[in-house]
């Protein structure tokens, strides 16, 4: 629809604003002239209410069944800078049970970030350890905000300066966004781009995101204390919407940059995330490249604590990643992905979701050492009593580090809460052969823990940092892993063997890699080396030892 000329929009059913007083000058309020436009089309029936070139600057408007907002190129709508009395409720343009509605066009939305950046600033000094959570009493929370909507579409429309987050789809089913522009990046506030909440049938396609938070959401339920349920919307309680599957969610050929997580799927309230399809997708600049998890949880102000916001995690399945360049990067920059599935989130008697079938096909992995700080293994943990099953890898490249992180010495060896600013409480996993004094000690390119069906085929992985890993990939407490074409780059990449294991059963080695590459297990779980059949035909095994044997052989200690 976005590539249709607006003459061939402009038929009876079509309402210019401008012939409905709207002025477009940047300086009056149409508020009111765009909402009664919005009505009379929808009581006629519905149709397109039309925005020719011009800035209209308004509060919140609401959009009703059947219709369509066309913004014609040179055509913004503006958000006002008065949130006291202009948002009712707090988000630009919102639609509640609405079927059938769109906003298309060449035209632009801005949430007028920049008018809030003044009181950002003052609340920042304001409250000691502010982080930018803190902020959302004092912007919209949304640019566009759909809730429980049926067909709806974003087709061509640019967005920028947007709310907490830029477009937000709560409990909708059959969406399509497609070829949008966004442009949420903000020096002093965290900005989502696109939040998708227990929805069905969504469709992401052609988008260019440059975001300093999320520039992809996929979360279950309402993770939020107070977005967007508090504000007039309250009809489904967050516990139902948890009750309402995401599934059905494809995203792909987009332009993704991020300071943050790349795309993030994680889990609250209970519930289900499933089939999900990334595809063509370039990542970069992230933090984390692909956060999965089975719960959600926030640093909140005065003092950064943790507040767990869910009586229960959600089971996550069927979710695939292809054909993806992901760089990691920036002072912060930790892990090109992480997937983590706990038990010990929330009240047990509501159920602990699992994580499992996800693959990665064709994907390439890159850390840029920016930092000191810059971390770069990729962690695949479960948790005890809850381990994270069937992680496929098939043709991936990992030109990452993995190195001792000296600044976090002198803390307990037991699993801590991870130090870090905005990841505050959340326990990640500890390796069972990390430094004593060291917590945060990840000297792997991956590190795999209470996992089962593991695949790692056709794996590239490379060490673009001058420290040695003490191994490639390191499994504690898993089981069933199958690793077949494992290549390890450069030579002196590695302290000690390629793979490090411990209470590992059933392993099967195929293909470009040795058994005497492999720690030996101190658990009686470890079995006979005859368990774990080396599939080379002697002319390939000996064209392999004489390439990379090497590599496998047992390094001095690094000094």
């Amino acid at each position: 629809m976005s590539t249709r000329q607006p003459s061939l929009l402009y038929t009876s059913s079509s309402y210019n604003i401008k012939d409905h007083g709207g002025k477009g000058d940047g300086k009056t309020k149409d508020t009111a002239f765009i909402q009664q436009t919005i009505d009379a089309c929808a009581r006629a029936g519905g149709g397109t209410v039309y925005f020719p070139p011009g800035i209209y600057l308004t509060g919140t408007i609401c959009l009703k069944n059947n219709v369509t907002l066309w913004l014609e190129a040179g055509a913004t709508i503006l958000g006002s800078a008065d949130l006291k009395w202009d948002y009712d409720p707090i988000h630009l343009i919102y639609a509640r049970k609405a079927k059938n509605i769109s906003i298309c066009g060449q035209g632009t939305i801005s949430g007028n970030l920049s008018a809030f950046e003044r009181l950002a600033a003052e609340f920042r000094q304001s409250i000691p350890g502010w982080t930018a959570h803190g902020l959302w009493p004092w912007r919209p929370r949304c640019s566009v905000h759909f809730f429980c909507c049926d067909n709806v579409r974003v087709d061509g429309v640019s967005f920028v300066q947007g709310g907490a987050t830029t477009l937000g789809l709560i409990g909708c089913t059959n969406v399509d966004l497609h070829h949008l522009k966004i442009d949420s990046w903000s020096e002093s506030c965290c900005e989502d781009a696109i939040n998708i909440l227990s929805c069905r049938q969504v469709h992401v396609t052609g988008c260019s995101i440059n975001s300093s938070d999320d520039p992809i959401c996929i979360y279950q339920g309402c993770p939020w204390f107070d977005y967007p349920l508090g504000d007039g919307l309250e009809d489904l309680s967050d516990q139902e919407l948890a009750d309402y599957p995401n599934e059905g969610i494809t995203i792909s050929d987009c332009v993704l940059r991020t300071r943050c997580n790349g795309i993030r799927v994680n889990g609250s309230r209970g519930g289900k995330i499933s089939n999900v399809c990334f595809n063509n997708i370039v990542i970069d600049g992230a933090a984390i490249g692909i956060n999965i998890k089975n719960f959600y949880a926030i640093g909140v102000p005065p003092v950064g604590a943790l507040t767990w916001n869910n009586p229960g995690s959600t089971e996550i399945e069927n979710v695939s990643f292809s054909n993806m360049m992901i760089r990691t990067s920036g002072v912060h920059s930790m892990h090109p992905f992480l997937i983590l599935n706990e038990d010990f989130i929330g009240k047990k008697e509501k159920g602990c979701g699992n994580i499992r079938n996800i693959s990665f096909s064709n994907c390439h992995f890159c850390t840029d050492i920016t930092s000191s700080q810059t971390l770069g293994t990729g962690i695949i943990s479960g948790s005890k009593d809850l381990f994270v099953d069937n992680i496929a890898f098939s043709n991936v490249e990992l030109e990452v580090i993995g190195r001792f992180d000296e600044k976090f010495k002198n803390r307990i060896r037991e699993e801590v809460y991870y130090p870090f600013e905005g990841y505050r409480g959340e326990l990640y996993p500890r390796p069972a052969d990390a430094d004593f004094e060291n917590p945060r000690d990840f000297p792997y390119g991956i590190y795999c823990r209470y996992a089962r069906n593991l695949r790692f085929h056709d794996v590239v992985m490379r060490n673009r940092s001058s420290v040695r890993w003490k191994h490639a990939a390191r499994f504690d407490h898993v089981t069933n892993p199958v690793l077949r074409h494992l290549d390890v780059f450069p030579a002196e990449a590695v302290d000690r063997t390629v793979v490090g294991s411990h209470d590992v059963t059933e392993m099967r080695l195929e293909s470009g890699i040795g058994q005497e590459n492999i720690t030996p297990n101190p658990s009686q779980s470890w079995n006979p080396p005859s368990m774990y059949p080396l599939v080379l035909a002697e002319n390939m095994k000996s064209a392999f030892e004489k390439q990379y044997g090497d590599l496998f052989a047992r390094q001095p200690e690094h000094q």
